[in-house]
C-alpha cells in the first residue's frame, strides 16, 4: 500500500511538472513515505517526492527541483489522494479518488 502511494506520487508529479510548468522532467533526486495512521481498513500515508527538470531557456537550458507533499488514504478497496505540505497535519480537504476496484 505504501509502494503504491510512492509511485502514484512520482507519476502525478512529474506529469504536474511537464503539463502545467512546461519544463522536461529529468528524474527524482529524493522521495519518503511515512505512514501516518493505521485504520482497520488500510493507512494514511505521507509522500515526498523531490524532482528535476530542465526549461528551454534562450541558448542555455535551465535546470531546477521542485518538492512535492501528497496524502494518502489506502485499503484493499480503493485509494484517496489529497494534495499536502511539508506539516504532519492530515488534510480535511482536498481528497479524490484515485483508484479502486
Amino acid at each position: 500500500m505504501v509502494n503504491y502511494s510512492l509511485e502514484f506520487e512520482k507519476a502525478y508529479s512529474s506529469a504536474t511538472v511537464e503539463n502545467e510548468r512546461e519544463v522536461t522532467f529529468s528524474g527524482f533526486d529524493g522521495w519518503d513515505t511515512k505512514v501516518m495512521q493505521r485504520t482497520k481498513a488500510g493507512f494514511v500515508v505521507r509522500v515526498w517526492v523531490s524532482l528535476d527538470f530542465t526549461k528551454e531557456g534562450g541558448s542555455t537550458p535551465v535546470a531546477g527541483s521542485e518538492e512535492f507533499y501528497g496524502w494518502y488514504y489506502v485499503t484493499d478497496d480503493f485509494a484517496v489522494h489529497a494534495p499536502g505540505d511539508s506539516s504532519d497535519s492530515i488534510p480535511s480537504a482536498g481528497w479524490e479518488t484515485v483508484a479502486c476496484k
